[in-house]
């Protein structure tokens, strides 16, 4: 399995996590149809349990191929519909699937997507199971928007985004403009934007900086992780466009601020 390009950054983070035993239970990969997603769930099921000794899956051995050909038996896939519903009784099933010993692989995984046509007792049993860890079974939900889905479900996973951001075309311009560092300055301060013009070309500045470090190419956020990254990224692009909505320049730097805090942006 080949997840669409532009998701290197989260792959290595993937793939480091799993080289370091920082695996997870459960992980919630979140992204637009079409992105990677749904791709990147069999990958990391493959890279949990590829056979081969490269840092990613060989894709050629007896394990990646069962795999990608949905072949495996201890892989489970439970996919829904925009109009079908995953109910309990599926869900169930799959759990079963998870306690029971693996036939072959290291980490038996269970993919269900999207995660959002999970009806509420569905979802409510498989929170039961997330509150009980099964093993070294690994449970990946994927979600179009982890807002549709059970709140409290989201919180016992780890959250992956996955990209599908329409970046503004002055992005380009911006890395190279003059007076790019003085931009990032002003949000190593807690003063307030107040001239949208003012505020616009900052944001330009450190949204190229965030895109700069998903490819690992900055020092301002060396610190932060892909999937953060990949958050504030969304967010800044989202205030971006608000600035375009007549919204308060004070409003949105604030709001800024308050991401770059909890992301515990490093100084250069």
């Amino acid at each position: 399995m080949n997840p669409s390009l532009g998701h290197e950054a989260l792959l290595t983070w993937l793939r480091q996590s799993v080289q370091h035993g920082r695996i997870a239970g459960a992980y919630l990969f979140a992204g637009p149809d079409g992105e990677g997603p749904r791709q990147a769930a069999g990958w990391f099921a493959q890279l949990l349990n590829c056979e081969g000794a490269a840092p990613q899956p060989c894709g050629t051995c007896p394990a990646c191929v069962k795999i990608v050909q949905r072949l495996h038996p201890d892989v489970s896939w439970l996919e829904g519909g925009e109009t079908s519903a995953i109910k309990i009784d599926e869900v169930r099933a799959v759990i079963n699937r998870l306690s029971l010993r693996p036939y072959e692989l290291r980490r038996p995984v269970a993919v269900i997507a999207p995660a959002e046509a999970l009806t509420d007792d569905a979802a409510n049993a498989l929170l039961k199971t997330l509150e009980e860890p099964r093993g070294e079974a690994v449970l990946v939900l994927v979600t179009t928007d982890p807002a549709r889905c059970l709140p409290t479900l989201v919180s016992r996973c780890r959250l992956v985004r996955f990209g599908g951001l329409s970046l503004p075309s002055a992005l380009v311009e911006a890395g190279a403009a003059e007076g790019h560092r003085d931009a990032l300055e002003a949000w190593r301060h807690p003063t307030l934007i107040e001239s949208r013009d003012r505020l616009r070309d900052a944001l330009l500045h450190l949204i190229w900086e965030v895109r700069q470090a998903l490819r690992r190419d900055s020092a301002v956020f060396a610190d932060a992780e892909p999937p953060a990254l990949a958050g504030l990224l969304e967010d800044l692009l989202e205030l971006h466009e608000a600035l375009d909505s007549h919204v308060n320049p004070r409003l949105v730097s604030a709001l800024v601020h308050t991401r770059l805090h909890a992301l515990s942006v490093r100084s250069s």
